[in-house]
């Protein structure tokens, strides 16, 4: 028998970052401007953690806002990053020093769907597709999740995720035109960032260069369960993480955690911003749900490392241009503390060697740097390791 997938799921992320709301003089007008100062981000996240279900909106024409959680999930991610458990007993002064955003109440694009061309084999066919959208007190970030389900090969689930990545097979409502899922997460993105300044105080945003994440949530391997370097799953991983068909680079240097010989195990794969799920053990016996939150503490864990090396970046512009406003002096040490600790895996925060690889692959790692240099910080980051060298 050959290898089925019958479900997985994809997600592209996409962030900006800019500096007006932590200015001390909030730009007038601004929807969130709340966001950018510890005394008028406390009540926010202070009334959400008390009443989660009851969105809040901090100012006319503001989006309604949530915790960056799903309340009826695990938020393992949150718990551990922020060192707390239950997390109803965090600070709102602590959670504001470590930047965390408050999520969107509702999709920033609802409606969205696509159809898969007919020509691709295993008959896959999309099963949800949801956007939602988080706000940082620097950064607006947009999660397009695509889910898809068939009886397709490995091949086939390339195939599936590159069309859907590239081409032209997403739909919007009101619009005849097809789209490319890029165009629209750019498009919602800005969209995200003038709900977050208002039109009068944009400027142009940095290119969004997405962090994506593809996992099997269900499948049959037939017993052929080990990655073989250059074979099937190899190809089809490697295809979902590089966003090329022909691209097929050593398994071992994109291996960042699973088995050091290949084996049967889990393995996560993956890419300067990119990464694949491949857990049997989990995905034959449906073990969804927890596939699903492992998928998700991935890209969670991307959102908030980007926000952490996005704000060393926003200060250091800042600082160059003679401005050191009090959000970035109070947010500065323990900003650079969190970089530290998810790219040591230490206990006092969220451990994944996915963040670890993020961190040192990142053109804003060099931020960090600086930002310990600024300070006076005897925290620093260890020298990036070598990439994986080819075998």
């Amino acid at each position: 028998m050959a290898i089925i997938v019958n479900r997985f799921r994809m997600s592209l992320l996409w962030t900006a970052r800019f500096a007006s709301l932590v200015a001390d003089a909030s730009p007038a007008g601004a929807p969130l401007a709340a966001l950018g100062h510890v005394a008028s981000y406390e009540p926010i996240f202070t009334g959400l953690l008390q009443a989660p279900a009851t969105p809040i909106t901090p100012a006319a024409g503001a989006p309604a806002l949530v915790l960056p959680w799903r309340p009826q999930s695990t938020q393992w991610f949150w718990c551990r990053y922020l060192n707390a458990n239950p997390i109803r007993k965090v600070k709102a002064s602590f959670a504001f020093w470590r930047l965390v955003p408050f999520r969107r109440q509702g999709s920033p694009a609802p409606g969205l769907d696509a159809t898969l061309p007919a020509s691709l084999a295993g008959q896959p066919q999309l099963e949800t597709m949801i956007a939602e959208a988080w706000f940082h007190p620097h950064m607006v970030s947009v999660a397009i999740h695509v889910t898809v389900t068939g009886a397709m090969s490995v091949a086939d689930l390339a195939a599936a995720g590159l069309a859907l990545r590239h081409d032209r097979v997403l739909r919007v409502p009101g619009d005849a035109a097809l789209h490319k899922l890029d165009e629209l997460g750019t498009r919602y993105l800005q969209a995200m960032y003038l709900e977050a300044v208002g039109e009068p105080n944009a400027g142009p945003l940095p290119p969004a260069d997405p962090f994506s994440v593809v996992t099997v949530l269900q499948g049959d391997t037939a017993g052929a369960r080990e990655v073989e370097p250059g074979g099937a799953v190899h190809r089809a991983l490697d295809a979902v993480t590089a966003w090329d068909v022909d691209h097929l680079g050593a398994l071992a240097a994109g291996r960042i955690s699973g088995h050091a010989d290949a084996g049967d195990g889990p393995l996560l794969l993956g890419h300067r911003r990119a990464r694949a799920v491949w857990d049997p053990g989990r995905f034959e016996r449906a073990d969804q749900i927890s596939l699903s939150c492992y998928h998700r503490n991935l890209l969670m864990g991307a959102l908030q490392t980007e926000a952490l090396l996005g704000f060393a970046r926003v200060a250091q512009d800042e600082a160059a241009a003679g401005r050191r406003p009090k959000t970035i002096r109070d947010c500065e040490d323990p900003v650079l503390k969190r970089v530290i600790d998810l790219h040591a895996g230490n206990d006092e925060t969220y451990r994944s060697s996915s963040l670890k690889r993020f961190i040192d692959e990142h053109p804003l790692r060099a931020s960090v740097d600086a930002l310990s240099a600024r300070i006076w910080s005897p925290a620093q980051l260890p020298p990036a390791a070598p990439p994986p060298a080819p075998v």
